[in-house]
């Protein structure tokens, strides 16, 4: 899409430039440099595509790599609430844990999807991300709140 549109700007513009020429006396552009200033339009924007479809999956990895850091500091935390709590909490995590799993699997089919596949999978990606972040957010809050084991045992 945005190729798309970069490229009927880019001959918009081009037909203007000729015209402009053309009432200057300057008759020197012809079809094929506009076919090949297209060319070369497409191709940068294919470049640029490329750059922000890497830069988003390097981002999306830092992304899971603290989501990942969230839940396993959220499960050495349990080590200090009741029996009770730690089950409950053990539950939550797997699910987190589950919830995670799934969102590296989206990453990477994401690596090998391209076009409006990879926009669909972005999507989805973008919105299971902030359900997990949302998720663990609460479940942070959570144990905060929950009684704390006092180390004497139960």
């Amino acid at each position: 899409m945005k190729k798309q549109l970069v490229l009927i700007i880019f001959i918009i513009f081009s037909f203007l430039n000729c015209s402009s020429n053309e009432k200057q006396g300057n008759d020197n552009v012809s079809m094929k440099d506009i076919k090949n200033k297209a060319q070369d339009v497409v191709e940068t924007t294919g470049e640029y595509t490329a750059q922000q479809m890497e830069q988003y999956q390097q981002e999306l990895q830092a992304q899971i790599d603290s989501l990942s850091n969230d839940i396993q500091a959220m499960q050495m935390k349990t080590k200090y609430t009741t029996e009770k709590t730690k089950i409950e909490l053990n539950l939550e995590i797997a699910s987190l844990d589950t919830n995670l799993t799934e969102l590296k699997n989206r990453a990477n089919q994401l690596q090998s999807a391209s076009g409006q596949a990879w926009r669909d999978l972005k999507a989805g990606i973008d919105e299971s991300i902030a359900t997990l972040e949302q998720a663990i957010k609460t479940s942070k809050h959570d144990l905060k709140t929950l009684p704390q084991n006092s180390g004497r045992g139960n």
